[in-house]
């Protein structure tokens, strides 16, 4: 990689993460910053599968190439310096998804609790390509770049999800219009009546079967695709807590019923299924992000 095109791409990293800290993940002009430093990335993916992004105090380097200093690295840096991360990896062919997760878990300026946390929390296959320097992911250090998972073409991705979802929370908040969320995620694989914890290789096949069959019970105006994978996330405008509960144990139903394929293998899956709604501490797409989380992982 040239000078040139380093000095590239750490402005757009830059400009990327801070219009995370001031718009939000959600945010139009942060879905356009992504768009730009993704398909920059993967341009300087020439002789190279991996490209390395790395903070020393104030100074951002890009493999060997350390940032012009007339560029300010300030709240970067510091933001960097707060929740532990020494470097950021991307693997050649990362895809735009996988950063937008990126901002969402580790994005916030105003809740260095919540990044750190959502750090340590990732499950493979959170940050497909990228590989996060910390020692809240030290538990995932040297695991090899998790597979993305490739969901049907009607489910959204996670821009899309961010966008839309943030829609409706503005529109609660303002109208005070009923509105709630559904994450539906596998916890065991059952097979020869034996259960055990998925692989991430076989969440990867899992999920979109999941999604085919979750789908048909959804409205029109439903939402449904990923914004934390791999989890499956709908939301239902219009409709209050206990509407959602009952397409969750529609859902429910229809999961214990379904023969999944994984690996040619015939299974059952064991699947967690929560429903949120806003509440009085909904301010807006991160804060409520952070109740699903805990709602779903509790």
């Amino acid at each position: 990689m040239e000078e040139k095109e380093a000095q590239n791409l750490a402005q757009q990293f830059i400009i990327m993460f801070n219009g995370s800290f001031l718009y939000g993940c959600a945010h139009p002009n942060t879905v356009k910053n992504v768009t730009a430093f993704s398909a920059a990335l993967n341009k300087s993916f020439t002789g190279q599968q991996i490209i390395t992004f790395a903070l020393n105090r104030k100074e951002l380097l890009v493999e060997k190439w350390p940032l012009d200093e007339a560029v300010n690295t300030d709240k970067i840096a510091a933001h960097f310096g707060k929740i532990g991360v020494k470097s950021i990896s991307f693997q050649k062919g990362v895809q735009v998804d996988s950063l937008q997760r990126l901002l969402a878990l580790a994005g916030d300026i105003n809740n260095i609790g919540a990044c750190k946390a959502n750090i340590a929390a990732a499950k493979p296959g959170t940050l497909a390509g990228i590989k996060i320097n910390s020692p809240a992911a030290a538990a995932t250090s040297g695991k090899k770049p998790e597979k993305a998972v490739k969901m049907p073409q009607r489910a959204l991705n996670t821009s899309n999800m961010l966008f839309l979802v943030s829609r409706e929370i503005k529109r609660h908040i303002r109208y005070n219009a009923p509105f709630s969320t559904i994450t539906a995620s596998i916890k065991q694989i059952k097979q020869n009546g034996k259960s055990r914890l998925p692989k991430s290789e076989e969440l990867t096949e899992l999920l979109p079967q999941l999604f085919d069959i979750i789908q048909p019970l959804l409205r029109d105006v439903d939402l449904a695709g990923t914004i934390i994978s791999p989890e499956l996330f709908m939301a239902l405008p219009m409709t209050g807590e206990e509407g959602a509960k009952i397409v969750m144990e529609r859902i429910l139903e229809k999961a214990a019923d379904f023969t999944f394929t994984v690996a040619n293998q015939k299974v059952s899956l064991n699947v967690k299924v929560s429903v949120t709604v806003p509440t009085e501490l909904t301010k807006d797409i991160r804060s409520y992000l952070k109740q699903t989380m805990l709602n779903h992982n509790s």
